[in-house]
């Protein structure tokens, strides 16, 4: 297959070992302008924006080497200061001088609302990229906490940074971990059971909550990983919570 999705992520072969693979945020309403239904700093828009895209990247072990930042504002104040916030996120990621990097902004007309897209595309191994690492038994945890609107900030100590990501990458018996989106828990679920993987879950009202900019994260594991060893960050122990167990896998989906 040369071109093709997985989960929120689009990817194409470009040899027999390596993928292109694309992720893309947006978010609109969101900012400074007089009607923008939440109120919030540009920076922190521009900022939460690039790091969902990023996030996803890093779920897959794609390395980023390039950025697109779809500004549909004024360059002066608005773009700037959502580049600001994205251009903190690139650096704590140590990015900022080594990918391409490409922006747009609207310059002819003026606008009452903020709207930023971001794309992030990275390389991936080839080998393995499509193999489905999760197994029967596998346990289901949330780590960190669903933040959305005013609740998501920079510095909060339950938002699970990148560099936590990595560390769970890492680890041989994590087999998966996905960036809880709008459709909160829930919504992660049911893409899982799209791909074939049914989870039986713990009931709880929280499930349907939207992740917001992908502030917690699903983890699927052996049941031999202690996750709550990976709670612990510079700003604070994450919220480790048991989602459920996977009870079936129907093999050849995606």
């Amino acid at each position: 297959m040369r071109v093709g999705t997985f989960r929120d992520l689009s990817f194409f072969a470009i040899s027999r070992r390596r993928l292109l693979v694309s992720a893309c945020d947006a978010a609109g309403g969101i900012g400074a302008k007089p009607d923008d239904f939440e109120q919030a700093s540009p920076v922190s828009v521009g900022y939460f924006c690039m790091r969902v895209a990023l996030f996803e990247l890093l779920t897959v072990n794609a390395a980023p080497c390039s950025v697109s930042c779809t500004l549909s504002v004024e360059r002066e104040p608005t773009a700037r200061r959502l580049l600001d916030g994205i251009n903190q996120q690139l650096r704590e990621e140590n990015l900022i001088d080594s990918i391409a990097y490409v922006i747009s902004s609207e310059n002819n007309f003026p606008t009452l609302q903020t709207s930023l897209g971001v794309t992030a595309t990275g390389l991936a191994r080839r080998r393995g990229f499509f193999r489905e690492r999760i197994r029967e038994g596998d346990q289901v945890v949330q780590l960190g906490e669903c933040l959305v609107g005013g609740d998501a900030r920079v510095d909060h100590p339950q938002m699970i940074d990148l560099r936590t990501v990595r560390f769970l990458m890492r680890d041989r018996f994590v087999h998966e971990v996905i960036p809880i989106g709008s459709g909160g828990v829930e919504g992660e679920t049911a893409q899982l059971a799209a791909r074939g993987v049914s989870v039986a879950m713990e009931r709880g009202p929280e499930l349907r909550r939207s992740g917001g900019p992908a502030t917690a994260a699903l983890v699927v594991a052996s049941p031999r990983l202690d996750v709550a060893r990976f709670a612990a960050q510079p700003r604070g122990v994450l919220h480790v919570r048991s989602i459920g167990r996977v009870t079936s896998m129907e093999r050849g989906r995606r």
